[in-house]
Formats: C-alpha cells, structure tokens, sequence
C-alpha cells in the first residue's frame, strides 16, 4: 500500500471549485493599453445570445495603462478584426502577439469595432520583461 500524506492545514484547500472556463476577461476593458497576447485556442463554431460564430481563446498581460501588470486567463475573444489578426499569430511562427488595443471606424450605427494598432519598440521591451516575469518564455 502506497503511504498516504494529508495535507497540514484545512483539507478543502486540496480542492478546486471554480468552474469558470476562463476569468472571462474583456480586451475593451484595456481599451488605449499595449498588450502581450499569446493565442491558445481557435473555435471555429460556438453557440452565443447572438447565433453561431468563431472565436479565439487567448491570454494577455497589459503592458501599461491603467490595469497595467494584469494578467488575463483563458478569455475568449469574438471581435472578428482581433480574432482572425490572433488566428494568423496561433497558425504562424510567433507565439506572442504586442499590439495597442484601440477602436477601429465606427460603421453607421454601429459601435466602432477593436483592432490593434502598431506596437511601438517600448512596448515590445516592456513585452520581453512581462513574458519573461510570468513565464511565458
């Protein structure tokens, strides 16, 4: 018989509970901020309120900004210019993608999508720094 170990302390610590598929995290909500993104998953069909539709499941660090030093787990992402600009990051040769989070042309009546514009050379040192402080490289 193997020897059995308990744990010091309370036993329900040996137990996770969380049955979120993410933190459910929003890119909008880093809306002006850098970003390191590194895509893990693309979903060619899902079911939403709003019918079927692709997405892409990602982490991010925000590089600065107000919620700078955030990390963003396993969220995903239906914005269709950001998803298919991450699918061609998760079938290319780079696993990380740095990018400013801002607002692209509004179509009339509608709210202005996201897109990222051009990291510039302090955010993808400030990447480098946040990849290598949380593991990711």
């Amino acid at each position: 018989n193997p020897e059995v170990t308990t744990p010091a302390g309370n036993l329900s610590n040996m137990f996770s509970t969380d049955v979120s598929s993410g933190d459910m995290a929003k890119l909008k909500d880093d809306l002006g901020a850098a970003v390191l993104v590194r895509p893990t998953e693309w979903i060619e069909t899902m079911k939403t309120v709003n019918g079927e539709t692709s997405a892409i499941r990602a982490d991010w660090i925000v590089l600065n900004g107000d919620n700078q030093g955030a990390v963003r787990s396993n969220s995903l992402i239906f914005n269709a210019v950001v998803r298919n600009t991450l699918k061609n990051v998760l079938d290319g040769p780079h696993p990380f993608f740095v990018g400013v989070v801002t607002e692209g042309a509004a179509k009339p009546g509608k709210n202005p999508p996201l897109v990222f514009a051009t990291a510039e050379p302090e955010h993808l040192e400030l990447a480098q720094q946040a990849a290598q402080a949380h593991g990711w490289l």
